[in-house]
């Protein structure tokens, strides 16, 4: 038996049906992200990169998961739940993050901010998959 692969138009429709919660997930983690950036570029002044970053991404969830959960998923309820299934995740990311930056930064000696960009931007697409099928999930 042949299979096919799935035909291009109707990958665009499934991409351009999901556009308006796709753009709300951009905004949104495109706000924490700057307040994590933002965050890891000041303590990072005084802190080691690792400690810099964990902060910087521990206050950045508060404003990720409030937009992501009322804003981008419109999700009624279930507030603990929710957030203790985020969190789980965040701090998946977050482990993911300190030691990818590890490597990146101190290891192999990549540019910080342009390292985190990259490290913030390859979570934020996983994110996005497990907060719409898992997390925020419409019942």
């Amino acid at each position: 038996m042949e299979t096919s692969a799935p035909h291009p138009q109707s990958i665009l429709e499934k991409i351009l049906a999901h556009l308006p919660q796709l753009t709300k997930f951009v905004v949104t983690g495109g706000t924490a992200t700057l307040v994590h950036m933002g965050l890891f570029w000041v303590f990072k002044q005084w802190m080691p990169i690792v400690v810099a970053t964990t902060l910087g991404f521990l206050i950045a969830f508060v404003v990720s998961f409030t937009l992501q959960k009322y804003w981008t998923f419109k999700s009624q309820g279930q507030v603990a739940k929710q957030g203790i299934a985020f969190f789980v995740l965040q701090m998946v990311n977050l482990t993911i993050n300190a030691l990818a930056m590890y490597v990146l930064v101190e290891k192999f000696g990549f540019w910080d901010m342009g390292s985190q960009f990259v490290v913030l931007g390859t979570l934020a697409v996983s994110t996005f998959i497990i907060s719409k099928l898992f997390i925020f999930k419409q019942t």
